[in-house]
């Protein structure tokens, strides 16, 4: 981080860290992408004590900003609907699928594989690259078993 290059982690204090926090705060940096920067350092922080090149007592204290990064803009169901019929044909089911479900359309939408959904039971299922540390994520759809937009060959 340019703001502290050069300068000996022994000498980095909490004053120091909150001055930093304040001028990304003055230049207009949103709490979310200060909370990342700071994610860093801690991490820094960390792993030198792991290492044994840094006394724990040396560790600045490290406070989060609070983020109010909500997501907003929720569409009610007529407004889905009517922008739904402005979507190709082929969009169509995946819309409707990520809009039922709250689920990303790329990185959990559309990876889906059909080998994940059981229509029968209702369900879909997809799993992280990392689903032995995390597990996997599960959907129970409580509607009409069938795909959306009615038919697998679709998707």
């Amino acid at each position: 981080m340019p703001w502290f290059r050069g300068r000996r982690m022994t000498r980095i204090t909490t004053t120091d860290v909150n001055a930093y926090v304040q001028r990304r705060q003055e230049r207009g940096a949103a709490a979310a992408t200060i909370n990342r920067e700071l994610a860093v350092l801690k991490r820094a922080f960390t792993l030198a004590i792991r290492a044994g090149k840094l006394l724990p007592a040396h560790r600045p204290s490290i406070a989060m900003l609070q983020e109010h990064n909500v997501r907003t803009g929720f569409f009610e169901a007529e407004q889905f609907a009517a922008v739904k019929t402005q979507l190709p044909a082929a969009l169509r089911p995946v819309a409707e699928f990520a809009y039922l479900t709250g689920w990303r359309v790329q990185s959990e939408v559309l990876p889906l594989e059909w080998r994940n959904v059981d229509l029968k039971g209702g369900t879909a299922r997809w799993t992280r690259h990392d689903e032995e540390r995390r597990g996997a994520d599960h959907l129970r759809h409580r509607g009409a078993a069938h795909a959306p937009g009615g038919t697998e060959g679709r998707w």
